[in-house]
């Protein structure tokens, strides 16, 4: 039941402009998460799927349909975040709202992210977070570039998760 026509248009639109899009993907639909909240201000559901292969799969969906629209080397040279300011609660945090599940959550959400991408795209696709960085968060933020270098991919299972950039 999936519809990318707004975001397929939008593209368009950014095309046409001369200039690439810069995706930030990673807010979950509230259909995915049971109990979900709007918060901060945002409209937007801040709580992580309930099942991350559903979501995973929204995601893959998503990179094919805008293949399937654009072709695989233009979308190629686009660029891809997941979330913005994946630390400030009032855009994403655990149902617990405890800092160290929120993180596990967040990481989560970019391991199944990032692969999705990368199972559609391919292994180059250019993909990063952004993190507040200057103010507390909820949690640490290096934690996530510790999890993307050294850490279990919750998606794969391996060592580490592809990061290009963190703003």
């Amino acid at each position: 039941d999936y519809d990318f026509a707004r975001l397929i248009k939008n593209c368009r639109g950014i095309l046409s402009l001369g200039v690439k899009p810069h995706l930030k993907l990673g807010g979950v639909p509230i259909k995915y998460t049971s109990g979900y909240l709007i918060g901060g201000g945002f409209d937007m559901n801040v709580y992580p799927p309930d099942d991350y292969n559903v979501y995973y799969n929204y995601i893959k969906a998503m990179a094919q349909a805008l293949v399937d629209e654009f072709g695989i080397d233009e979308v190629r040279t686009w660029r891809f975040g997941c979330m913005t300011e994946y630390e400030n609660y009032d855009w994403f945090q655990a149902k617990s709202g405890k800092p160290e599940d929120s993180m596990i959550a967040y990481c989560k959400l970019y391991d199944y992210t990032v692969q999705a991408l990368i199972d559609v795209i391919g292994e180059d696709i250019f993909v990063g977070a952004h993190c507040m960085g200057v103010t507390e968060g909820l949690w640490d933020e290096r934690e996530f570039l510790k999890h993307c270098g050294i850490g279990t991919n919750y998606a794969t299972g391996e060592k580490g998760t592809r990061i290009c950039f963190a703003s």
